[in-house]
């Protein structure tokens, strides 16, 4: 088992937190800031070397959490992410504090949520 981590920038320290908390149970995570390919790719400001990079951790993982906040309503990655992603791993999301399910994507609500 291993979770992609779907989020917003603006929510980094939300979702390092449930990483954190995922890996200390001993479950393997996908988080941006641990893909060293994808900082680099970023640094670089190449988006080909950054969907590439998202797409291969997609690949490796078999569950994707995708954590929602009205951050994520306007977030360009997270969409591409869980379309990527939809029917190859095993999706749910987590809603933070401040969103309603009424106001999530009608894609997210397909799918578990937390």
């Amino acid at each position: 088992m291993k979770v992609f981590i779907s989020h917003q920038k603006r929510d980094r320290v939300e979702a390092k937190k449930i990483a954190d908390y995922l890996i200390s149970v001993g479950i393997a995570v996908y988080f941006d800031e641990f893909d060293k390919e994808l900082q680099q790719a970023d640094i670089n400001n190449d988006p080909k070397a950054v969907v590439a990079a998202i797409k291969k951790g997609i690949k490796s993982s078999t569950q994707m959490l995708c954590i929602v906040s009205p951050n994520t309503l306007t977030s360009k990655w997270v969409p591409f992410e869980v379309g990527y992603g939809y029917d190859v791993t095993d999706l749910a999301t987590l809603t933070l504090q401040g969103i309603k399910n009424s106001d999530l994507p009608d894609y997210i609500k397909t799918k578990p949520i937390i």
